[in-house]
């Protein structure tokens, strides 16, 4: 068992960003205010806002490892899959976590709002 988060376009279904086991991402996004895509289930909408708030936290925490939110390439599929939280080094995971806003980033300005849908 373990944390499955996916990111993805409304009414495709089309999947952004496929994820397990890394809470610490999660966590940036469930910090902020975000609107339920519908009552009483765990999945919400990412917009601009949203990922406006997750930049910020995810800058602090690269600041406080010597790194910043630079030109960085987008994630690929695969890039978190191959990262455990539990075994990454942190500036390691910090860089993964920079590149996979910036996928999101790119998604919800082709696409409109993206639904982030979690279980654990």
């Amino acid at each position: 068992m373990g944390l499955d988060v996916d990111f993805f376009i409304p009414g495709s279904e089309a999947s952004v960003l496929p994820m397990r086991h890394h809470f610490g991402f999660l966590e940036m996004f469930l910090n902020q205010s975000t609107e339920p895509v519908r009552p009483g289930y765990d999945d919400f909408w990412v917009n601009a806002e949203v990922l406006d708030g997750v930049e910020e936290i995810l800058a602090e925490r690269l600041s406080g490892a010597d790194l910043t939110l630079g030109d960085l390439p987008e994630c690929t599929e695969g890039d978190l899959e191959h990262c455990h939280p539990e075994s990454c080094p942190t500036d390691m995971l910090l860089m993964l976590y920079a590149r996979a806003l910036r996928t999101l980033w790119r998604a919800q300005a082709e696409h409109g709002p993206l639904i982030c849908s979690w279980s654990a």
